[in-house]
């Protein structure tokens, strides 16, 4: 009974407070900064509004609704801040911390640079350029791109509350969020050739597109001859980071290869501390600690041959290797206006776990005349294997004290191949056509086995333990128009025909086994 109380004096609180956004800003010790501008942008109508922080470093946004916004955090002396949060009901608290601004004047050299951002036809191209020497991996490049946003979960948005498809060299990363933040954090900033950004999707890619597409273009092999180079880097702070990457290149007037390798440790640490007043004279406090100790190991390899000046082929690799680990401390208690304690708890959280992905991409293209109309084929082949082990113990001190742990393990693994061949004719008067064919197959099994022990007890965790097979076939063709009227005016209409095919075997903990099998047209404008 006293914990049914508990609860629902602990939910009353959040529905109190269900319409408030706070903002903590501090600086890189924790300090807080008073008089910090935020300005909040809400995604899918540019609104836009401004608040002041106080002298705890906190500013509160009121009547806010859950969904995407934009934050950009100013303060005197201090880098500016661009964020992405998503807000909702659950997460309305969040903490910033800003780095102090070092300006130092040496001799300056001027240089002719392409733009930041251009257009082309429906799609935008960025130059990741700028952001490469302030990254440290190709998540934070696009953190720090304009137009994207990354809210607290990585989830990576365009312009509306649909996360955006992440592509790689034009090939869908089909994975979980968190899935593809490792990855990208795996990947060096400094692979990154372009950025190509689709916030309509034409009906050459897949339907399922509908949050618009980010497509990263890596750097392969430049045909100037043999070179290499080889790079390191170490940051201190609370923790020391280190990268170490290598990267050669020999290329010909007919052939080139390439092989780029990169090492990155990391360890972050995050201190949060919060007090709530939960209803009445009741105050609930509490402290984490989360430490995240990242060791990512990247390779990228190719090779390309043109045997005459029409036709050409090439072969890329990637290979991502990631051992991360995070500790979790937390502790809770709840005070009542004496400050009396009525309800203490310490948890513990550690989990390891690595993430292997090999991608292989094989094409060749053919081009039929001088007008650039070409017949593009792909060949793709993606493994990824990822286990996940955690330990954890909750530690109840009041009303009543006992101690509950558990630990388990997930281990996923998906196979991934995918076959594309792509027509592109140039007509006189800025008329093109584009027609092609996709299939892919898809095969993914997830398994997870948890545990908790209750007073010395081992109990099966039905939960959390899960057992799946999912099986999955989409072929599709599509064909389109584009015409250009004068410099600016792009037209362009087509339809895509996609057969989907997907089968879906869970047996643990119930039968939820499906099939679908259907056949959908998506016509564009």
């Amino acid at each position: 009974m006293k914990y049914i109380l508990l609860l629902v004096i602990v939910c009353a609180g959040f529905l109190a407070y269900a319409q408030n956004v706070k903002i903590y800003v501090m600086d890189e010790n924790g300090k807080a900064l008073p008089g910090a501008t935020i300005e909040c942008t809400k995604v899918e109508d540019s609104s836009h509004t401004y608040t002041i922080t106080n002298k705890q470093g906190l500013g509160v946004f009121e009547s806010m609704d859950n969904t995407l916004y934009g934050l950009k955090i100013t303060f005197v002396g201090f880098e500016t801040l661009q964020k992405s949060i998503m807000v909702k009901p659950t997460d309305r608290t969040f903490y910033f911390k800003m780095q102090e601004e070092a300006i130092e004047l040496d001799e300056v050299t001027i240089t002719a640079k392409q733009p930041l951002i251009r257009q082309e036809e429906d799609k935008m191209i960025v130059d990741p350029q700028n952001m490469v020497s302030i990254s440290s991996n190709t998540l934070e490049v696009l953190e720090s791109t304009p137009g994207l946003y990354v809210d607290q979960d990585n989830g990576i948005y365009l312009s509306s509350a649909t996360p955006a498809k992440i592509y790689i060299n034009g090939r869908e990363q089909k994975m979980s969020n968190q899935d593809i933040t490792t990855l990208l954090q795996s990947l060096p900033p400094g692979s990154i050739q372009k950025i190509e950004i689709m916030r309509t999707p034409s009906a050459k890619y897949d339907a399922a597109s509908s949050g618009g597409i980010i497509n990263i273009v890596l750097k392969k092999g430049v045909k100037i001859g043999r070179f290499g180079n080889i790079n390191a880097g170490y940051r201190q702070g609370t923790y020391a980071s280190e990268n170490l990457g290598i990267s050669i290149n020999n290329g010909s007037e007919n052939s080139s290869l390439y092989l780029n390798a990169n090492y990155h440790h990391g360890v972050n640490r995050e201190d949060l501390n919060t007090f709530r007043n939960i209803g009445g004279d009741t105050l609930l406090n509490q402290s984490a600690v989360t430490i995240r100790n990242n060791h990512h190991f990247y390779t990228g390899y190719g090779v390309s041959y043109d045997p005459s000046e029409k036709l050409s082929f090439n072969y890329d690799g990637r290979i991502n290797y990631s051992l991360p680990n995070t500790d979790i401390e937390n502790q809770n208690f709840t005070e009542a206006n004496d400050l009396e304690r009525v309800a203490e708890n310490n948890n513990d959280i550690v989990k390891d776990a690595y993430s292997l992905n090999i991608q292989q991409d094989l094409g060749f293209k053919y081009k039929l005349d001088t007008n650039g109309s070409v017949l593009d084929s792909r060949f793709g082949f993606n493994y990824y294997d990822n286990k996940n082990t955690e330990d954890y113990s909750y530690l109840f001190r009041l009303p009543s004290s006992f101690l509950l742990e558990g630990n388990g393990e997930n281990h996923q693994q998906r196979k991934f191949l995918v076959g594309q061949i792509d027509l592109t004719y140039k007509f006189p008067a800025k008329l093109s056509f584009e027609g092609g064919l996709k299939t892919s197959y898809q095969n993914y099994t997830s398994n997870s086995d948890y545990f908790f022990d209750f007073n010395g007890i081992s109990i099966d965790d039905s939960l959390r333990t899960n057992s799946f097979n999912y099986k999955e076939n989409i072929s599709a063709g599509y064909v389109q128009l584009t015409k250009t009227f004068g410099k600016d005016l792009v037209v362009k209409t087509g339809v895509r025909a996609e057969n989907n095919y997907m089968d879906g075997q869970q047996n643990v903990p119930v039968d939820t086994s499906f099939i679908i099998n259907r056949v959908d047209f998506f016509p564009y404008l």
